[in-house]
């Protein structure tokens, strides 16, 4: 069902990059067991149970179809991060022009429901002249960032390992949403080793 907070105008698609090759990791972290499925199948259905109804995986070939989601596949994800937002936003600037774009990373599996909403509902009621909605958990950025159509360009023009981050921090049109963690597992944490994905499980048990 469709979140009340936004109207149709103010419709966002969701977009997980998951096509990081996890050289780190040593295995690739979408397929990660985690909650009965895998962090993608986890992420994509966040996602869903926020009212996000548009939805697409950005991964690599070694992924694979995630049920009934539409996979837009990254060619080149060795050129790093940069590479998973530029495939997103140029499948949207196609296929669904004027849509925003919510991107999520498969590797944060503490973004909740109510974190997704509140972003949702931010972007719905943000000032017109701001074109970026992120987070703050924890008095730093986080996830999921959502982009109006109008930052795609510049989106396009990153290169190498870079995400929205550094763009983000010199512009003048982002707006900021704190969010109180409190007591939850960090929603910024990543998981990026295997001591990372062990601490992970540990407070997901917990």
């Amino acid at each position: 069902m469709a979140d009340p907070g936004y109207t149709p105008s103010d419709r966002v698609t969701g977009v997980v990059l998951a096509a990081g090759l996890g050289r780190r990791m040593g295995r690739p972290k979408a397929l990660l067991p985690w909650a009965g499925g895998t962090l993608l199948s986890h992420a994509a259905g966040i996602l869903r149970k926020a009212g996000i109804d548009s939805l697409a995986v950005v991964g690599a070939d070694l992924v694979g179809p995630v049920g009934p989601i539409r996979t837009v596949v990254n060619t080149h994800p060795e050129q790093g991060l940069s590479t998973s937002l530029a495939t997103a936003v140029g499948w949207l600037m196609k296929t669904a022009p004027g849509q925003a774009a919510m991107i999520c990373l498969v590797d944060q599996p503490f973004v909740t429901v109510d974190d997704i909403r509140r972003m949702v509902r931010a972007y719905a009621a943000r000032p017109p002249a701001v074109r970026i909605v992120r987070p703050w958990y924890h008095d730093r950025p986080g996830h999921p960032v959502v982009l109006h159509p109008d930052v795609f360009p510049d989106i396009l023009a990153l290169t190498g390992d870079v995400g929205i981050g550094r763009m983000a921090t010199a512009r003048d049109d982002v707006l900021n949403v704190v969010i109180e963690v409190g007591e939850r597992p960090d929603p910024g944490f990543d998981i990026d080793t295997e001591e990372d994905y062990a601490q992970a499980l540990a407070w997901a048990g917990s």
